[in-house]
């Protein structure tokens, strides 16, 4: 046997372990689950036989189980060695039984195989997590009506609670169906269905299943749902409870400090013409507590409820009586007493209601201003980072805090939706999290939840966008870029913590050398470089292009709209129509490029080290980083000029500009080609927006030179359209 390091105890020796695991007496689900994952992590990554039953030759590990006596204590739990050598014994001393599974979870971080042996470090301390509730919140798959899709839940429960979550805001689809597949709307008798083939009870059966694995492991379920998604039967049977208005949701809407109205996107690209429920019908909100009823009942396991108050129905713009002069809040007010009532006849006084404040209200967040004081004791609230992830300037949520102290929670996106992550870019943003939980931690948030939205690197086998359609967060957890999610959950059990302790744990786990931290630490350079302009976002949404102007000008207008009308955190300039600032986005690119190649040079040097799998799948998702940051930047510079021709008078700079942008369209053209190698897709959505610009550019070839002095200012605060027909 080899001499033992110093300051650490055997665990194995040639492939067997060399210590005991006495289980506890009248071990609970939660301490047998946690039993279960450490010998199968100590027998699976590692290889190493397990060792049970009392101690002899070895060291032992022995649990001792104390009640917790208030809320979240049960999570805590001390470690403290004794011994020397290879007789030792390590005493987990836990507060209840997820103070078991953590305290089990601590040990498996710290196990390190050194000459093929297995050693634990001597771990001694009192360990309590800074953020109380902690997990992911969810819309998408995999689904929970399938038996291979509880499968795939319950693996991706068992991963969580190996991550020491303990909430799930879950859902396994987007606004709709919402929760229709599992409800008969028995409580609803006007669009009640009857379960003749018993599919609405087995879809039940496979969700109880999934929330019960979860509180098993000791995590908090709460079935995530959207307020007013409405089936098509109920407009048809009761279409007295719906108001009928030719133009429901396409009113201008006016932010403070408008001065002439501006069309809202959201809700004309989504909600148009659609029929809109009536919030003065009392059984618009019969209708509404009846969901809520039935699941409750049905799903005896679940904590409580998410209600999604945004890319619905959202209840500020459904139908009231003229006159009525009840605000926003208080419609969000009564909706959350409604839920509640729902979940009291249910008798689930003890569920607790997490409202997001997520909503597309023009006012935006000052509409929960008129909510402070008011909002129900078990209604939680819960704030995304996401107007953070457009601008990263931004100072963290203003409602953070703010609205009900001790009850709320925020969300951070550790994929990255507008990072790259919809199309497999290896990103990053671990520094601005981590700095960002601190700041809300220190405001008095101590709920986190995260969206890891698992969507494979784009070098991946068998990657094929669109991503909505194959997300799956265990895909984000097992990335090569995982590192990410995992900072999320080490930050919310130590907020101390750094981005460097965190990289030396993963990449131990993953078997990657110490040199590749820097392409860890040059993503995050990366994608703000590639995807914005001064950290303001400007590509398209989801981390693809801007296809047609009027996209690209809601780009540019909004955070100038945002800032000036909300108390700047930093006052945002409007960059000028000259070759300077042209030349400015494009070095910005530039640097995005540097960034990603440094990479590919770096994983090129570590080849020999890092696990074949995950080099080849970063070589081929940095190439393909690589040209879709050259497309982002003729795309940009590109729509740059023709921008600026937009805005300039004629003359000797409108001129320049207008010279200039028939070659950034054929630099576009050639750089879109050069992707095509990597995603069709992309490529071809790259140029749409030459479907609107090109014509432009012919007709006003065709017009001549007297057309240049005819403009109009249709396009927003920033930007003047160049009108073809200034007569007309």
């Amino acid at each position: 046997m080899r001499t033992l390091p110093g300051h650490m105890v055997r665990l194995s020796a040639q492939g067997h372990a060399t210590f005991s695991l006495p289980r506890p007496d009248h071990g609970s689900k939660i301490q047998q689950n946690a039993l279960r994952l450490f010998w199968e992590e100590i027998e699976e990554r590692y290889g190493v036989a397990r060792r049970e039953g009392s101690r002899g030759q070895g060291g032992q590990i022995l649990i001792a189980v104390t009640p917790a006596r208030y809320r979240d204590e049960d999570q805590n739990f001390r470690l403290r060695t004794e011994g020397e050598g290879d007789q030792w014994t390590l005493h987990l001393e836990a507060v209840g039984d997820r103070g078991v599974l953590y305290g089990l979870c601590e040990i498996l971080d710290h196990v390190e195989r050194l000459e093929g042996d297995l050693f634990l470090p001597v771990l001694s301390g009192e360990f309590i997590p800074d953020i109380k509730r902690r997990g992911t919140e969810r819309h998408w798959g995999p689904t929970f009506r399938t038996e291979e899709g509880v499968q795939a839940n319950l693996d991706l429960i068992k991963m969580m609670a190996r991550q020491r979550a303990n909430v799930a805001l879950w859902n396994d689809n987007w606004v709709l169906p919402g929760w229709y597949p599992y409800l008969s709307m028995r409580h609803f008798p006007d669009i009640e269905r009857p379960d003749e083939q018993g599919i609405l009870q087995a879809n039940k059966g496979r969700l109880n299943r999934i929330i019960e694995e979860g509180n098993a492991w000791g995590i908090d379920f709460f079935l995530s749902c959207t307020e007013f998604n409405v089936p098509q039967d109920l407009i048809a049977q009761r279409p007295d409870m719906f108001s009928f208005l030719p133009n429901n949701f396409l009113w201008p809407t006016m932010s403070p400090g408008d001065t002439v109205p501006r069309s809202n996107h959201y809700l004309i690209n989504h909600l148009a013409n659609a029929p809109v429920l009536r919030l003065e019908h009392p059984d618009t909100w019969a209708f509404f507590r009846a969901k809520i009823r039935e699941m409750a009942e049905d799903c005896p396991g679940l904590a409580g409820i998410e209600l999604w108050t945004g890319e619905a129905m959202e209840v500020w713009m459904c139908h009231v009586p003229e006159g009525d002069r009840r605000t926003a809040g208080d419609w969000f007010l009564r909706m959350y007493e409604e839920a509640l009532a729902a979940l009291d006849s249910a008798g689930r006084q003890d569920a607790e209601l997490i409202a997001r404040t997520f909503i597309h209200h023009p006012m935006r967040d000052r509409v929960y201003d008129d909510l402070l004081g008011q909002i129900p004791d078990r209604v939680h609230m819960l704030h995304k980072s996401q107007v953070e992830d457009y601008y990263r300037f931004d100072e963290a949520n203003r409602l953070a805090g703010y609205l009900v102290p001790g009850r709320e929670w925020v969300e951070v996106d550790t994929q990255g939706e507008y990072r790259g992550g919809w199309t497999g870019w290896f990103n990053n943003a671990s520094r601005f999290n981590l700095e960002r939980m601190r700041e809300y931690y220190g405001r008095g948030v101590d709920k986190f939840v995260c969206r890891i939205r698992g969507v494979e690197l784009h070098g991946s086998p068998g990657l094929n966008l669109p991503a909505q359609s194959f997300m799956d967060d265990r895909v984000g957890l097992l990335s090569p870029d995982g590192m990410k999610s995992e900072l999320f959950f080490r930050a919310c059990w130590d907020l101390d913590t750094t981005v460097e302790a965190v990289w030396k744990l993963w990449s131990r786990r993953r078997g990657w050398p110490e040199e590749m931290f820097e392409v860890i630490a040059l993503a995050e350079e990366a994608y703000e470089r590639a995807f914005y302009i001064e950290r303001a976002l400007i590509n398209g949404p989801h981390s693809r292009f801007s296809q047609s102007i009027d996209d690209y000008e809601w780009r540019f207008t909004f955070p100038y709209i945002h800032y000036r009308n909300y108390g700047p955190r930093r006052k945002l300039g409007i960059l000028e129509p000259t070759e300077e600032n042209v030349q400015r986005v494009v070095a910005e690119k530039d640097v995005a490029l540097a960034c990603i190649r440094r990479m590919q040079e770096i994983t090129e040097a570590c080849r020999e080290a890092l696990p074949e799998d995950d080099y080849l799948v970063l070589i081929k998702t940095f190439a393909f980083m690589l040209q879709m940051t050259r497309v982002m930047q003729k795309h940009l510079a590109m729509y740059f000029r023709f921008r600026a021709m937009c805005m300039l008078k004629a003359g000797e700079a409108f001129e320049r500009m207008a010279q200039a942008l028939p070659a950034a369209i054929e630099e576009l053209k050639t750089e879109a080609e050069g992707l095509r190698a990597h995603s069709a897709e992309l490529a071809d959505q790259s140029l749409m927006i030459l479907d609107e610009i090109q014509p432009f550019l012919e007709r006003r070839e065709q017009a001549g030179a007297s057309a240049d002095f005819g403009f109009s200012h249709t396009m927003g605060t920033c930007f003047g359209r160049y009108d073809l027909n200034p007569e007309g």
